[in-house]
């Protein structure tokens, strides 16, 4: 660390942070593991408690707190990716066939060698408007 947390020295775009690492014009970063993944970057794991990949840590990642100098505030939370087939698609079966694909055991493996952690099958908003073909996967509601 180059001094405070807000020291514009050690703040970099996302779009050219794996570009400085990778050149040397820096020697570390926070990314995310699937990121590190693709690039075959080495990295080191956080622990669960921190690592902002578990759901059922919600509470205890949202006690990290910190607010910048703008008076914005921000609380941690899981790191989670969504997957939704519109209402409005112009081809909804292939959607939902890719989210069935996404959840089947030959999508997860494929997720995961590119680094994208498997989590329980969530829904948000109005469990009546996931196809019926899906029903079955949801495993909970996301209350965050």
């Amino acid at each position: 660390m180059l001094g405070s947390d807000g020291n514009i020295q050690q703040i970099f775009p996302e779009e050219t942070l794996e570009t400085r690492l990778e050149s040397g014009a820096i020697d570390a970063g926070f990314f995310y593991l699937n990121e590190a993944v693709e690039k075959h970057l080495p990295y080191l794991e956080l622990p669960e408690e921190i690592n902002q990949s578990k759901p059922e840590l919600a509470e205890r990642y949202a006690a990290a707190r910190y607010t910048n100098s703008l008076g914005v505030s921000f609380k941690g939370a899981p790191i989670l990716y969504a997957a939704a087939v519109l209402s409005h698609a112009r081809n909804p079966t292939a959607g939902v066939s890719f989210v069935d694909f996404l959840l089947s055991p030959s999508g997860q493996e494929s997720m995961k060698r590119h680094g994208l952690l498997a989590a329980p099958v969530l829904y948000g908003g109005d469990r009546a408007s996931v196809p019926p073909s899906l029903q079955s996967k949801l495993q909970g509601e996301y209350r965050g």
